[in-house]
């Protein structure tokens, strides 16, 4: 890569003295990013979290669960069935009950 021209001059856009580009922040995923926010507001066992960077639903539970560390689907629906599993494999009091599925 160059940064000099030919008579000293430093060229590029980051070069001493040039305006900053604008800039806009891009906001990915957000229908998924929300759905996964409100699991976690009916889900007090579990942290649920939208990984943008994989395209995936994530979550980790907050209390000891015996042979689970974290559960990872594509859908919000495939993630609550994954629950509802770790749930009842814990015997969780309530494990296997039905939620409602996030907007």
């Amino acid at each position: 890569m160059r940064t000099w021209c030919g008579d000293g001059r430093r060229t590029g856009r980051h070069r001493p003295g040039t305006a900053r580009p604008p800039w806009t922040r891009i906001l990915w995923d957000v229908r998924e990013r929300a759905a996964a926010a409100g699991l976690d507001l009916v889900e007090p066992r579990w942290l649920i979290l939208y990984r943008v960077w994989a395209r995936r639903f994530y979550a980790v539970p907050l209390a000891p669960v015996p042979g689970v560390r974290e559960v990872e689907a594509r859908t919000i629906a495939a993630l609550q069935e994954l629950l509802r599993e770790a749930e009842a494999g814990a015997g969780w009091p309530g494990a296997g009950r039905k939620v409602a599925p996030a907007p």
